[in-house]
């Protein structure tokens, strides 16, 4: 590229962060469709910005994994708001932790689920 080229090139603008609050309204119900067992169930915190999802294995048994919301920081909305269709945020594995218990029936893995000190804390 020619140098007045690169002195005349417009400087892509990226629009405002969203607030927090607009984010965890946009990521509802977002990036439920990536895992490869089934999602039977999505269950959302008090204040909606962690969940778990029940998934159901096709051998029939039963795990789930908690999420919590990451918003992007500036850097980052800058460079990913440029991408056709880009959210605000992204759901990541709580604390990185991945490994869940795998149960027999929904019914037993609600009750464990309920029994976990973060339900306790975030969801009831």
């Amino acid at each position: 590229m020619s140098i007045f080229k690169r002195l005349f090139r417009k400087q892509r603008e990226s629009p405002p962060r969203p607030s927090w609050e607009a984010v965890v309204e946009m990521m509802h119900g977002q990036n439920v469709d990536g895992f490869s067992d089934e999602v039977t169930d999505v269950l959302y915190s008090r204040d909606k910005d962690k969940r778990y999802i029940v998934l159901k294995k096709e051998n029939g048994n039963f795990t789930y994994q908690l999420q919590e919301l990451h918003q992007y920081d500036e850097d980052e909305w800058n460079y990913i708001s440029g991408q056709g269709g880009a959210l605000p945020g992204m759901w990541v594995p709580f604390r990185w932790d991945i490994g869940k218990s795998i149960f027999e029936n929904k019914e037993e893995l609600l009750r464990e689920l309920q029994a976990e000190p973060e339900y306790k804390r975030y969801f009831e």
